[in-house]
């Protein structure tokens, strides 16, 4: 268990990779699928890992496991 500041601290770093990168997907005139915000939010709140991340996106674009 990590102390609730630990917590919100990396919650919030994820947070703010979430959101330059959906930034530089609008730059580029996409928006992110809300599919895809709903993983990604799962692993910003720690209830997934990175990789599980990653393989829930493949999975949802029906790309080949790394």
């Amino acid at each position: 268990m990590v102390p609730v500041e630990v917590y919100e601290e990396l919650v919030a770093r994820r947070r703010n990779a979430v959101r330059q990168g959906n930034a530089s997907l609008r730059a580029e005139g996409y928006e992110p699928p809300a599919a895809i915000e709903l993983i990604v939010d799962e692993w910003v709140h720690g209830r997934i890992t990175a990789q599980e991340m990653e393989d829930r996106i493949a999975d949802h674009y029906n790309l080949p496991p790394r």
